[in-house]
């Protein structure tokens, strides 16, 4: 919906964004009002013409099109606000099949290359001034039977797309690339191709060096980090070694694959050297509570114990950052340790004189005036206290 909408089936680009969809999605979703959509079937043939010249391709080159062409793709073909509404769908499913049974060879293709699933969702509500606004409504003002079959669909999409093909982040853009170019000029670019599957390839082979070398270091932070690199380096030599003879890869592959695996080993050691640094924090967070003023020293035995402890996995830049931190705690508790009474005590005697020698020696002097003013400046000090301009006593 949207990205293929009914004002997108009547332009030009109508066919080529469902055959796009078809090439990239791991499932599709077929909005059909009332009644199944024929149309579709139409705008399958040009899907499947795109596919046979991918795959063809694929082949001339000596690729495997399943990891570039989905197999076998979920098409979720929903009806909504069906004349008899059935939460099994079988009249829809049906009807379906009258529709992908008509003996065509086209029909049959894309009843056999397609997971073909049916799902019926009801009115949302009966009144129709909501209509146009339905993505505001409350849930609790929708129909019982339209929340049921929209959780339905949900759970029908998630166990759908467990399925589906994996797809590697790194190649996804070339991939894209290459679908719109086939399916815009009806070329297939074999560079496009080679590169998108050059992609894939070192994506997996990165992704499983990194779920090895994780499973070899154990739960993070990991002092066997850098023993856990070369056992998982070493037990990819193999697929490496495969994937480069079973498909011509040349040295660049190999170049390639070098990057990625750098900068996963420079992620792992980056989240493992990161938790190190919570850890230390958590423990000096703990240090700081326990109530001594003074506690940088004791801080730093802790930093160092953590240096011995990790070695490399816990960095210079972690370690720089842990003694900001640690001198950070020990200013807030520096702070909150201070008191009035701290500065106040020493210099009394020297505050004290002048007062009582002006108010019990001096003419005009008297202890009523020195009391007075001992209630004014309480009175001024529990002010100043209220409104936190001063340090407690």
């Amino acid at each position: 919906e949207g990205l293929f909408s009914s004002e997108d089936a009547r332009s030009a680009y109508g066919a080529k964004i469902f055959s796009l969809a078809l090439l990239f999605a791991s499932a599709v979703v077929l909005n059909n009002l009332r009644v199944l959509d024929e149309q579709f079937l139409a705008f399958f043939e040009g899907q499947q013409k795109v596919a046979r010249m991918l795959r063809q391709g694929l082949i001339d080159e000596g690729l495997p099109g399943g990891l570039l062409l989905p197999e076998h793709l979920s098409v979720v073909w929903v009806l909504q606000q069906p004349v008899n509404f059935d939460p099994t769908a079988q009249a829809s499913r049906n009807m379906l099949n009258e529709f992908l049974s008509i003996k065509d060879e086209s029909r049959e293709r894309v009843q056999r290359d397609f997971n073909h699933l049916t799902h019926e969702v009801p009115r949302a509500t009966h009144d129709s001034r909501l209509w146009p606004k339905l993505d505001t409504v409350p849930d609790e003002d929708l129909l019982p039977e339209y929340k049921e079959a929209t959780e339905g669909l949900r759970e029908l999409l998630l166990r759908e797309l467990n399925k589906a093909r994996p797809m590697q982040a790194s190649s996804i853009q070339t991939q894209l690339r290459m679908y719109v170019e086939l399916v815009q000029n009806e070329h297939f670019s074999v560079d496009m191709a080679k590169e998108a599957f050059e992609e894939g390839q070192i994506g997996q082979l990165c992704d499983d060096f990194g779920v090895a070398a994780q499973e070899y270091a154990g739960s993070l932070p990991s002092t066997e980090l850098t023993s856990a690199f070369s056992r998982a380096e070493e037990d990819l030599q193999d697929k490496k070694r495969k994937a480069m003879e079973d498909f011509h890869l040349d040295a660049a592959f190999g170049k390639k694959l070098q990057l990625c695996l750098q900068k996963k080993r420079s992620d792992l050691e980056s989240r493992n050297s990161e938790l190190v640094l919570a850890e230390f924090k958590k423990e000096a967070q703990a240090i700081a509570e326990a109530g001594e003023c003074f506690f940088l020293g004791q801080l730093s035995n802790v930093l160092w114990e953590y240096v011995n402890k990790y070695g490399k996995a816990f960095s210079r830049s972690a370690q720089a950052r842990a003694v900001e931190d640690g001198s950070a705690l020990q200013r807030t508790r520096l702070t909150e340790c201070v008191r009035l009474r701290d500065f106040l005590v020493p210099f009394s005697p020297w505050l004290a004189w002048p007062v009582l020698h002006l108010y019990l020696f001096r003419a005009g002097g008297s202890l009523t005036g020195l009391v007075a003013l001992a209630i004014a400046l309480a009175g001024v000090y529990a002010m100043l206290q209220f409104f936190n301009q001063i340090p407690p006593y």
